[in-house]
């Protein structure tokens, strides 16, 4: 029992719900699966809030953008000959990899990975660079200012005492 309890918290459920699980494990889980109810229990839970999160995050898309896709696609591919689409169920797989060469791509631009910035916030940037340097350079002055002036006291105030005491 405790090792079922164990094996339901290890998080092997969760890997295999979302489809990161390895071929060891997804063989391991459906053993445990028929043999404990609980793991199966678990499993099906899992599965349920799984798809209640899905649901819950789901985003609505815009009204009539299935059918703007529709014809996107259709306006692109033009299929010639329809039977390069049949299974064929001998080899396993479509029929149309026998035939790449009769198969239809489409053509996809790689949009630039830079960013691309205005102009105009270039030269923000650069005023704002330039004012930062200034409050800097500001900043500095005025502190090496007060120190010399601080300085400066209690120099005049050393001599004040001198004096007082002749």
């Amino acid at each position: 029992m405790l090792r079922v309890k164990n094996y339901i918290e290890s998080g092997i459920l969760e890997l295999y719900v979302m489809g990161a699980a390895s071929d060891e494990e997804t063989e391991e889980l459906f053993y445990m699966r028929e043999k404990y109810a609980q793991v199966r229990e678990a499993l099906w839970n899992l599965e349920i809030e799984m798809e209640s999160v899905a649901q819950k995050m789901a985003v609505i898309p815009p009204a009539g953008i299935l059918e703007k896709i529709e014809a996107e696609i259709n306006s692109l591919v033009q299929i010639p000959d329809p039977d390069y689409l049949k299974v064929d169920k001998s080899s396993g797989y479509n029929s149309h990899s026998k035939r790449r060469k009769d198969f239809q791509f489409i053509e996809i631009e790689v949009a630039s990975r830079q960013i691309r910035v205005h102009k105009l916030w270039a030269w923000a940037f650069a005023f704002l660079f330039l004012l930062l340097t200034f409050f800097l350079a500001s900043a500095i002055y005025f502190y090496n200012k007060d120190n010399h002036i601080e300085k400066q006291v209690k120099q005049l105030k050393m001599e004040l005492e001198k004096q007082r005491k002749r």
